[in-house]
């Protein structure tokens, strides 16, 4: 394989003095037309305007990858990105899942407030908020879903509920779960959620404290999901984004730094460890992260690493970011070259169902080459080995 993240601040309006919504009039469907068979880069880094430019360079067609755009003002960089690259497909991150849990009164934070509702000036509506980003110039909406409690099975249908009230078809409802919901007898209410919506829904995953794949049973849960006849998207992934495009995913999305590959649980933040071990680079023939310092110390003490021909490292070492780029924009922008080169190598071969399995097959074995290379084992990521024995 080669190397290849009014709703200003200003008061609302009174429902009175509110205009209609100026809804786009698109064909049936759009929203999931525009969207499958996309696998999109998260960026979330202050360097992500820069990622237009990298996606035009380096994929191969516009018509499989795009951008979610992150951050506190992430509107306000759609706009600026759009007036310049009127042809990528953009996503306005949501992140309502880091500040309050979803409940069956209030899924969305339109309703989260009993205090705004009391308010002289009413809060956004859902369809606002949802306008707003496709004002801004999103390519589709995404809905500013609360996080959905384990088990909590009146918000989940709260969620639904409410979404279906739109009337629109440029919006994909976002359903930030516990990684708890796709083990055991809950991963039936998710397909049925699924199933009675409208829309087409996008799944991220929550766990502030780790990989949220990695629990028993939430691989299988998701790749069942997948399989589905109306599949969904998967929102903030690692690498398993690719995996679930294998069993049938709608879309993905994969972020190039550790808190946008996993959602957040409110008052708890991204998963981002802070650690002195450098950047997390992404090797994209091992088909796994590993921190820099982690790779010199571990596995090139005393052998050369292998130079990166991206066009971010331009030929240098993989295993170069010092203690002060952990995240700087040079290896996220390698890491996003890398996912571009997944997505580039799956659709070359007919799409990720064709292409994963000896992607997987050589991820396994060229950890087998890296151990005699190092002269120490290295074990494939649990992960990556989960992955071998799912295969499409």
């Amino acid at each position: 394989m080669t190397t290849e993240e009014n709703l200003s601040g200003a008061p609302a309006a009174s429902p009175a003095q509110r205009p209609a919504p100026a809804t786009r009039q698109l064909a049936p469907a759009t929203a999931r037309t525009l969207v499958a068979g996309r696998v999109l880069v998260v960026a979330g880094t202050p360097e992500q305007h820069r990622y237009p430019a990298i996606l035009q360079s380096e994929a191969t067609s516009l018509a499989t990858t795009g951008l979610v755009v992150c951050g506190a003002n992430a509107t306000a960089t759609v706009r600026r990105i759009r007036a310049s690259h009127p042809d990528l497909f953009m996503l306005c991150d949501q992140t309502a899942n880091e500040k309050f849990n979803a409940s069956d009164q209030a899924p969305f934070p339109h309703s989260a407030s009993s205090a705004a509702q009391d308010s002289l000036f009413a809060p956004p509506t859902l369809d606002e908020r949802v306008q707003a980003q496709i004002d801004a110039g999103a390519s589709l909406a995404l809905t500013p879903t609360g996080h959905i409690q384990a088990g909590d099975r009146p918000a989940l249908r709260a969620v639904i509920t409410e979404a279906n009230k739109l009337k629109r078809n440029d919006v994909i409802v976002l359903m930030p779960l516990s990684p708890k919901w796709l083990v055991g007898s809950d991963l039936k209410m998710v397909m049925a959620a699924i199933k009675r919506c409208k829309h087409p829904v996008a799944i991220t995953l929550c766990d502030s404290g780790g990989d949220p794949m990695s629990p028993k049973g939430v691989l299988a849960g998701a790749q069942a999901l997948a399989a589905m006849d109306t599949p969904p998207m998967f929102h903030k992934t690692d690498l398993a984004g690719f995996h679930l495009m294998a069993h049938g995913a709608l879309a993905a999305s994969v972020g190039v730094i550790a808190s946008k590959r996993r959602g957040a649980v409110p008052g708890k933040g991204g998963f981002a460890q802070q650690t002195n071990r450098g950047a997390t680079v992404l090797i994209p023939g091992l088909l796994r992260f590993r921190r820099s310092l982690d790779m010199q110390d571990q596995w090139y003490a005393s052998r050369k690493a292998p130079d990166c021909p991206c066009t971010a490292c331009g030929g240098r070492p993989i295993d170069r970011f010092g203690v002060d780029e952990y995240d700087d924009a040079e290896p996220t922008e390698h890491n996003a070259i890398g996912v571009i080169s997944y997505i580039n190598n799956a659709h070359a071969v007919g799409g990720f169902t064709s292409a994963w399995p000896d992607v997987v097959r050589d991820g396994v074995a060229a950890h087998a080459s890296l151990s005699q290379y190092v002269g120490t084992k290295v074990d494939p990521p649990a992960n990556l080995l989960a992955w071998s024995k799912n295969l499409p």
